[in-house]
């Protein structure tokens, strides 16, 4: 019988000590910011929206200095990272401007348009004003006009409304751009003031520009969520809730009808948000840094969906490539469902990354409707409520999966200074042994020849507290235990 001895594993090189996994930032959703994004003209719609997920010096609509006392508004065609983003204004989401749909309610039949403005339209350039008026929803008449050159003072316009049918209408969509929507030249600019449809008894709210609302709202910090899209500077899609499992906060979601495309969304991520042209349906902008290979991602919620809605939360894993100097995405995006719950409920949604790859980055996404999951066929509940809180990044407690060999005995556990691990492994001739932190960062890796005994020792000097898992494999077979450190 070989004789029986017993290794020691002087664990936790000195740089090993440093390999501290990344927590989620403020996974609690304890702490909040306030975001400003710009000041919009109250019962109007701006292509401020335009540039909320691009870089952008100024915002393309902007408050101004009126003719006499008082406020206009003025539209400048602004370069951004990505394109050129128009100057527009319109009393309907420019998510109707296509249809014609949406407008305002008017009394009475207009005969002309008529306000004043001055302009500075750059060369090749050409800017546009337009009416169109309507009765139960189809168009009876309107006018059009483009424009272009300079006219640097204030200064009156009026232009004659032409009707198809001789019928009175009920609604109007007015639209003003400092140039053509599908080829806008960076620089064009349209100020205008006192905005008036001639012959009706009652204007346009704000026809005058005198009132505006700051669209300003809050963020959790390190979070990124759709509280942009938000159709009116005062609807929020995210906010913080009182109602939390632990702490004093938690991230609320409600699923709004966003200004951009009217599409029914409400998300957060920690991280970019992914609205870019670059960017893939299938794929998340890198996120916050990781140095672990997490088994789990926890956490608890409430959902009162409108309809047969479902939330999610999902999960994407990246690295970054020296060799192409390009990032990598490790997997599609991991998604857990979350059905309807009245009380808050733990759920677990579980990670399975290739085989010996390391990830850097990970970016989670929390979605109050299906909004995430594209392929499926599924109801979007304007107004579906979403409450999480207490996320966390988390090894599975049951190894049970990780194994196919009986699990090891330890012995203590609890332990102090040192633990035996015995295995069913004897005289194995080639042995790897692993053992991690309780958020998957590998503490110590090694490799054994000719491993007779059947039991390891670990000597626990230089471990922290904590809960940490190991890994045996041996003979094409491995199995799989954790230990807890106490001191």
């Amino acid at each position: 019988m070989q004789k029986l001895f017993y290794l020691v594993l002087v664990c936790l090189f000195p740089y090993a000590v440093q390999l501290q996994s990344q927590p989620i930032p403020n996974a609690g959703f304890e702490l909040w910011r306030d975001v400003i994004l710009s000041a919009e003209p109250e019962d109007w719609h701006s292509s401020n929206v335009l540039v909320l997920t691009q870089k952008a010096e100024n915002p393309p609509v902007l408050r101004v200095q009126g003719r006499d006392a008082g406020f206009a508004l003025e539209m400048t065609n602004v370069n951004t990272e990505n394109d050129v983003v128009i100057g527009a204004i319109a009393n309907t989401p420019f998510s109707n401007l296509s249809s014609g749909q949406g407008g305002s309610p008017i009394q009475g039949k207009p005969t002309s348009l008529s306000g004043v403005w001055r302009y500075d339209i750059v060369e090749g350039g050409e800017a546009l004003i337009g009416v169109i008026l309507k009765r139960d929803g189809q168009i009876i008449g309107g006018v059009q006009e483009r424009f272009d050159g300079r006219q640097a003072e204030w200064t009156e316009f009026s232009f004659p409304i032409v009707y198809q049918v001789d019928l009175v209408p009920d609604s109007v969509l007015i639209v003003v751009a400092a140039g053509d929507f599908d080829n806008p030249k960076a620089g064009s600019s349209v100020a205008i003031d006192d905005l008036r449809l001639i012959d009706i008894p009652v204007q346009l709210a704000n026809n005058s520009f005198e009132d505006w609302l700051l669209h300003s709202f809050e963020e959790p910090f390190d979070w990124n969520s759709t509280n942009i899209l938000a159709d009116l500077p005062g609807e929020r899609s995210v906010e913080r809730s009182s109602d939390a499992h632990s702490g004093d906060f938690a991230l609320k979601i409600r699923s709004i009808e966003n200004r951009f495309d009217g599409d029914i969304l409400g998300l957060a991520f920690s991280g970019p948000l992914p609205f870019g042209e670059d960017d893939e349906d299938d794929e998340l902008p890198p996120g916050f840094p990781i140095t672990s290979r997490p088994e789990l991602l926890t956490g608890y919620y409430k959902y009162e969906p409108v309809g047969p809605d479902t939330a999610f939360v999902g999960v994407q894993f990246t690295r970054y490539n020296s060799t192409s100097d390009a990032t990598e995405y490790l997997s599609d995006i991991i998604l857990r469902p979350l059905p309807a719950a009245a009380e808050w409920t733990s759920f677990e949604l579980s990670i399975d990354l290739p085989e010996g790859v390391m990830p850097d980055s990970a970016t989670i996404a929390i979605a109050s409707s299906n909004s995430i999951d594209e392929e499926a066929d599924a109801h979007r509940g304007l107004g579906s409520c979403l409450w999480v809180d207490d996320l966390a990044f988390a090894l599975k407690t049951s190894v049970d999966d990780q194994a196919d060999s009986p699990a090891p005995f330890v012995l203590p556990n609890p332990a102090l200074e040192h633990v035996s691990i015995r295995h069913e492994f004897l005289f194995a001739k080639e042995l790897r042994f692993a053992i991690y932190d309780v958020m998957g960062s590998l503490v110590h890796r090694d490799v054994l020849s000719d491993q007779g005994a059947g039991e390891l020792s670990v000597n626990l000097g230089e471990f922290a507290i904590g809960m940490y898992r190991f890994i045996i494999e041996a003979e094409g077979r491995r199995t799989a235990g954790t230990f807890s450190v106490l001191r």
